[in-house]
């Protein structure tokens, strides 16, 4: 499945990305947003990470809205990559929102694999046809633990009270 990505926000606290297919091909738990390639992602040494190297393995992240629009027969799903692949959401055809912002500032979607997690998003599709299609937006919350978010450029400043 061809599948377009774009950034459209990639900041030390969070990323929204959106996604779009025309394709037919069927997919099962394929790597959709690959956390460790975001902006500020830090390595196993807490530096910021170069060329994807020193991958730290586990990079925490939450979800605060997804948009979906599905054109198709089928439908797709997300799940979070970890031993169990953990649902996130269904989606059939139609339009989607998901959104935790009048909720709370605490409303999110987290992972809740332990066992072999990466925080990865997959992207899984069922029944898609000759022209179907979707556009997908998610909107993910970094965790500063595993991202940068102005300690690497200044320690001091950064750690100042």
């Amino acid at each position: 499945m061809a599948i377009t990505e774009h950034r459209l926000i990639d900041s030390t606290k969070r990323a929204l990305v959106k996604y779009v297919s025309f394709d037919t091909a069927l997919l099962s738990n394929s790597i959709l947003l690959d956390v460790s390639t975001l902006s500020g992602a830090l390595n196993n040494s807490g530096n910021v990470m170069v060329a994807n190297t020193g991958d730290r393995g586990l990079y925490r992240t939450t979800i605060k809205r997804i948009y979906a629009d599905v054109k198709s027969g089928g439908s797709i799903s997300l799940h979070w990559a970890g031993a169990n692949n953990s649902p996130i959401a269904f989606f059939g055809s139609g339009a989607h929102d998901l959104n935790f912002e009048n909720m709370g500032e605490g409303a999110v979607l987290t992972n809740p694999e332990v066992a072999g997690a990466t925080g990865d998003i997959l992207l899984s599709s069922l029944g898609i046809a000759a022209g179907d299609g979707f556009t997908l937006i998610i909107d993910v919350r970094k965790d500063n633990r595993d991202y940068d978010a102005g300690q690497s450029g200044s320690p001091l400043d950064f750690n100042k009270r």
